[in-house]
């Protein structure tokens, strides 16, 4: 040990190891001395639990043992050599929720008071496992407006999931409570569904709570469809109404980018709605807003805009200011000349026109006139007398729900000029002179024949005073005449003094009149009113053939008509009875409706 020059020298014992045998020397050694230095307290013991998982309580004990009454420790702990606390209570006791940062070498020491002896522990290496790893985020990829969205929440190394519990939150807003489910759905996503999703992990008898990262998360709008253009009503606008236009798209994400455009390229309205839908109304309609339409429409999703299909939008017109006009600007025409009728429209849509002669109706299948292919012009080729009277036309056209309109125009009178009708009269009565000559002896034999008393048959009298029917508004069809045979004679030199043949006809072939009785082969007389009597230029050959091969028997197909020739009148054309400059040619005054027995 150190020399000192004090006979008296202070040793301080630290520890058991300074007992051992002491002596000091001068000049010669002294006696040795046995010191026997006893353990104040024993080394202090550090302990804590084997395992442990962050969240549960972290329990560090250091203790220290002593035989002697009296002492007391200050303990100290430490971890990475940096104190962590200090105590001055016997068997000092740690406790803490641990983390993953807690794990570490660990020792304590005991210092016993006024004695100055201090003891460290052992090192110890205490290490907190996880109770359960940091959450990973993940969703269910590209999602568009209406699919499902799903965003799953993942954590490892959890020895009881069931402890766990799950909090989703957007963009820093608390989506839900927690709850054990692992994964948050939307069932049908929206444009709001977008943003930052992040979750958060707590295991509930730990109360330890672990945060995921963020994942942005992205809703796609759908991309509108086609757009379709509709109009209503769709079959016609009258002008003045309204008319509506409306764009629809079947599919698409609001909103929605709607433009209303009419050809060429005119945009007319735009509007961003949320609805899958709109109308554009047109107010008052003009003959302007006639034309072509479209639409188009489209979303983020969609660029460019879509196009939708055109439709045309049809003004009606009402028809208005009808008048008949002549060509030629005629009234009086010559026989045999062209006479050419216009109806003309002041406005009106797609008119359909109605021609009328003396109020009767006119169609186009007449050998004497026919109508322009547009129907608003009425020609007649070569003008006669039966042409003449008053004219006028009707148009008409049809609105939506089948509204009509029409207009008619004054009365245009046409009239065939005075010296043609003369000639005309002159030219039709010879063919008449010849045939009424040679069927008035036929029909004079074939009476004696078969009657022997020519008053049973019914004769035109001449004291007859009813009126003819009104003229027809077009030529009659032979068919009219049932049983007259009709034609033009070539010879007029056979009747030279015939203005024209009457001929009786038949109501039919089952009339009272005419009928043969089954006892002998005499005709009997009918009532006279199921005989009618007709003007017309007969065929003498054929007439005559058939008179003479005829059988008057019932059922054996007997031409049982009258043939009576009428002389001339010694007045000049245009003196005749006005029944005869009525009818000229061929003029039928037997109404096939309504049989009436004519007189002249």
């Amino acid at each position: 040990m150190a020399s000192n020059h004090k006979a008296l020298h202070q040793i301080k014992i630290n520890s058991t190891q300074d007992s051992g045998f002491y002596y000091c020397k001068l000049i010669e050694r002294s006696r040795g001395v046995y010191v026997q230095v006893n353990e104040l307290f024993s080394k202090p013991e550090l302990k804590a639990q084997a395992e442990i998982f962050e969240g549960q309580y972290l329990r560090v004990e250091c203790i220290a043992k002593t035989a002697h009454s009296g002492i007391y420790f200050q303990y100290s702990l430490w971890k990475n050599n940096e104190t962590l606390a200090v105590n001055q209570l016997q068997n000092f006791t740690l406790k803490k929720p641990a983390s993953l940062n807690d794990s570490g070498p660990y020792h304590c020491e005991a210092n016993a008071l006024r004695r100055g002896v201090r003891k460290k522990s052992e090192v110890m290496y205490i290490s907190v496992e996880e109770a359960f790893s940091k959450p990973t985020l993940s969703d269910n990829g590209q999602v568009f407006v209406g699919q499902q969205l799903k965003v799953t929440c993942e954590v490892k190394g959890n020895p009881s999931r069931s402890s766990l519990r799950y909090v989703f939150f957007r963009s820093g807003q608390t989506l839900n409570s927690p709850s054990t489910g692992k994964s948050y759905i939307v069932a049908q996503a929206q444009l709001e569904d977008s943003g930052t999703y992040l979750c958060e992990v707590t295991k509930t008898e730990s109360s330890v709570t672990k945060r995921s990262d963020g994942i942005s998360v992205k809703i796609h709008p759908i991309p509108v469809s086609t757009p379709q253009l509709t109009l209503h009503p769709g079959n016609g606008i009258i002008e003045g109404e309204a008319a509506w236009l409306t764009c629809s798209v079947p599919s698409g994400t609001p909103p929605i980018k709607y433009s209303f455009h009419k050809e060429p390229n005119v945009e007319i309205y735009q509007h961003m709605s949320n609805l899958t839908s709109i109308v554009y109304e047109i107010g008052k309609v003009s003959r302007d807003d006639e034309g072509s339409y479209y639409c188009m429409a489209g979303n983020q999703a969609t660029d460019p805009l879509l196009k939708s299909e055109q439709i045309v939008l049809p003004v009606i017109v009402p028809v208005a200011g009808a008048s008949l006009v002549s060509k030629d600007n005629l009234t009086v025409i010559a026989a045999g000349h062209r006479l050419v009728l216009q109806c003309q429209l002041k406005e009106g849509t797609a008119p359909r026109f109605l021609w009328y002669r003396d109020n009767l109706m006119l169609t186009n299948n007449s050998e004497s006139y026919h109508f322009n292919a547009e129907g608003n012009e009425l020609v007649v080729d070569s003008f006669e007398a039966h042409h003449g009277g008053r004219y006028h036309c009707v148009s008409i056209n049809r609105g939506i729900d089948e509204i009509m309109f029409n207009t008619t125009s004054k009365y245009f009178e046409a009239a065939l000029s005075v010296r043609s009708y003369s000639t005309e009269v002159a030219a039709s009565v010879l063919p008449l002179l010849i045939i009424a000559g040679v069927i008035a002896v036929i029909g004079f034999k074939l009476r004696e024949k078969n009657q022997g008393n020519s008053s049973n048959v019914l004769q035109p009298q001449s004291g007859a005073t009813e009126t003819p029917s009104q003229t027809a508004s077009q030529e009659i069809s032979p068919t009219n005449f049932e049983y007259a045979v009709i034609g033009s004679s070539q010879n007029t030199e056979s009747a030279p003094d015939l203005v024209y043949s009457a001929v009786t006809i038949q109501k039919s072939k089952t009339a009272g009149i005419g009928s043969v009785s089954s006892e002998g082969s005499k005709i009997t007389t009918g009532d006279p009113n199921d005989y009618c009597i007709t003007y017309a230029t007969l065929n003498h050959k054929k007439g005559t053939e058939r008179l003479h091969t005829i059988e008057m028997e019932e059922g054996s197909g007997a031409d049982t008509n009258v043939y009576e020739n009428l002389p001339r009148n010694q007045q000049s054309a245009e003196q005749l009875p006005p029944a005869l400059r009525d009818y000229t040619a061929t003029v039928n005054t037997c109404n096939a409706r309504n049989f009436q027995r004519q007189q002249l």
